[in-house]
Formats: structure tokens, sequence, C-alpha cells
């Protein structure tokens, strides 16, 4: 046998039949002769996993979810989903019938609360800051970081008060 390439032609011009182990056989060598570091027998370095903890283990789905929600930015609206959906919990069942969350301003993270009577709107400003106390411990802090309270009607408009001018009496 000649240490020829059994895939190459001949000098003469003529192809051979090539023979399919041969053929296999000199990639192979080709291979090994661009990577010599993945020879068999030659010791290469590893990463072996320890007993350690590591990010490349399994995490769990809980934690790999929180940290996606928090790379995409998306905790506030979660945090203000669990709001609503947790209001009576938070206020308790009594509050919760007359006093509802109408808005929410994400950007300053304001709570806008009305109220269905001003008696309501009146005691849930008396006790705003158990509130704002409670939903810290529920949802976390800084989730929301004001509240404001309205009652059935709205705000009034500046000078919706009527004012008599002139006569005492509409004669």
């Amino acid at each position: 046998m000649t240490d020829q390439d059994p895939t190459a032609p001949e000098e003469s011009g003529e192809s051979r039949a090539v023979d399919p182990a041969m053929a296999a056989l000199a990639r192979a060598r080709s291979i090994v002769r661009k990577r010599p570091w993945q020879v068999r027998g030659q010791i290469r370095p590893t990463t072996m996993s320890s007993a350690a903890p590591d990010s490349r283990d399994p995490q769990l789905l809980a934690a790999s979810m929180n940290s996606w929600l928090r790379e995409n930015n998306y905790q506030s609206e979660l945090s203000v989903a669990g709001l609503v959906g947790r209001w009576t919990e938070i206020v308790g069942e009594q509050m919760a019938q007359h006093v509802q969350i109408a808005e929410f301003y994400p950007n300053d993270r304001r709570v806008l609360l009305v109220a269905d009577s001003q008696e309501w709107a009146m005691q849930v400003r008396y006790l705003i800051r158990q509130v704002q106390r409670r939903i810290d411990e529920e949802l976390g802090p800084d989730v929301v970081t004001d509240i404001s309270v309205q009652g059935p009607g709205g705000k009034r408009a500046g000078g919706s008060w009527r004012v008599r001018t002139g006569r005492r009496s509409p004669r």
C-alpha cells in the first residue's frame, strides 16, 4: 500500500475507484491533523460540574419566572394585577364593598380609589396610612407610593359651587 490519499486522482489523470472504508479513514486522519487536542489518549481540560449549585443546574420555576419578569420589566404590571385581584384581602370585605380601585398610574405609582359615598371617602382618607401599609406588606414596598381618594361624584371642577352675586334673593 502507498501513503497516498485514496480519494485523490492518480497522476496519469485517470480516476480510480474509491474504497469507502479508505475514504472514511482518510477523512478521520485529516480531522485529527486539524484538531490534535482531541486525539484519544490526550488529557484535555473539561468543565466538570461539582456538588455545589451553579447556573447550569435546573432552576425552580418560580425563580425562573421572577427573573424573566424582572428582565422584561413586567413587575409593576403584575403587582398592579395582584392589587386589583386581592383588593378584598388587602383592605377587608367591608371596605372593598364600598371602595374600588379606579385607576393606577404606573409612572407615578399612584392609585386612585373611588368610594360609593362621601362618608366612605372621608373614612378612607383617615385610614390612608393603614391601607398603604397593608399594600406594602402584601405586594412589597414601592409598588404604590401615593393613594388618592374620591367620592362618588369625582373631583369637583373649580368654581362649581353656586355663588350669587348682586341681590340677596332671586325675586
